[in-house]
């Protein structure tokens, strides 16, 4: 099978810039946030915790081919230097684990939205800053990914590694 040409293999760069995009919807979240508790803004970040790591690291990350070709550590440009806790699937997504990955994901965005109704500028700087970090992605990253079974793959078919 020829490889695309546009997909690739992230690197420790692609982590960063992706970390740095993210920071600022979950900045702008956790000020909201903050400014009305600090014991939800706690709650937030155990919410994070969780959405990422027991729920996407968990049932998006391992059938991912970045994190089939990591050997002890994830090597993706989401997730960098994370152990690897599960094991790698060799198998299409289950239903179930395409809902609770994406709700994990979801429920990071949603949850600062509770205190951003009351601050309209905030809210405004948010919905702008998740769209363009939703629309970056799936223009630069889902136009390349290697992952097949991921539902946002706009490699072309004949293009696509693992």
């Amino acid at each position: 099978m020829e490889e695309h040409k546009n997909v690739f293999t992230p690197t420790i760069k692609d982590f960063f810039y992706w970390i740095a995009f993210i920071m600022l919807p979950l900045f702008i979240g956790s000020v909201a946030i903050i400014r009305h508790s600090f014991w939800w803004f706690l709650f937030y970040l155990v919410i994070i915790a969780g959405g990422v790591m027991g729920l996407w690291y968990q049932f998006i990350c391992t059938g991912c081919p970045y994190y089939k070709r990591s050997t002890d550590t994830c090597k993706c440009m989401f997730i960098w230097g994370l152990p690897r806790f599960y094991s790698a699937k060799n198998r299409p997504y289950r239903l179930y684990e395409l809902i609770l990955g994406y709700a994990g994901i979801g429920v990071i965005f949603l949850y600062p939205l509770m205190w951003l109704v009351f601050q309209p500028l905030l809210l405004f700087l948010y919905l702008i800053s998740v769209s363009l970090f939703i629309i970056t992605i799936v223009r630069y990253e889902c136009a390349r990914c290697a992952h097949t079974d991921c539902p946002l793959n706009k490699t072309p078919t004949q293009g696509r590694n693992a």
